[in-house]
């Protein structure tokens, strides 16, 4: 350790091992936020954008997080004038093309929440997906999309 200190690698190993296990998956997960909870709301919507940087097609198929009793994927969609959310069984992730969950379209509802999410706290969520093994993040709870 002495000698790793002396020639300054010892940040760079610290560094190096304090890599996430995901960092080997071929799903990057970005942008990740929530708007605040509505005052007394059970339900919150979250965001985030998917890149698939694999090969191979592949798909997110679930989804969990510690902070709300279940979590689902759904997509907003307008019908005769009235808009309506739907739940979607799935995303697909095409091989290096950006998927966005975004207000108003694809996005994550935290159903029944734990504790209101407020700004400047975080919440967690576990992604499933048919290939690539499962992604837990962290997002930050922001007023406006980042």
């Amino acid at each position: 350790m002495k000698a790793l200190r002396a020639l300054g690698l010892l940040p760079i190993l610290l560094a190096l091992t304090a890599l996430p296990a995901s960092a080997a998956s071929p799903i990057a997960v970005t942008e990740i936020w929530a708007p605040p909870a509505l005052k007394g709301a059970p339900t919150a919507a979250a965001y985030f954008t998917l890149v698939n940087r694999g090969t191979e097609p592949d798909r997110l198929v679930g989804l969990a997080s510690p902070d709300a009793a279940r979590t689902e994927l759904h997509r907003d969609t307008i019908e005769n004038g009235v808009m309506r959310m739907r739940p979607l069984p799935g995303l697909d992730l095409p091989p290096g093309q950006p998927v966005s969950l975004m207000p108003g379209q694809a996005h994550i509802m935290l159903i029944g929440l734990k504790q209101p999410l407020q700004a400047g706290d975080r919440f967690t969520l576990t992604l499933t997906f048919a290939k690539a093994p499962p992604l837990t993040v962290s997002g930050k709870i922001e007023p406006r999309n980042p």
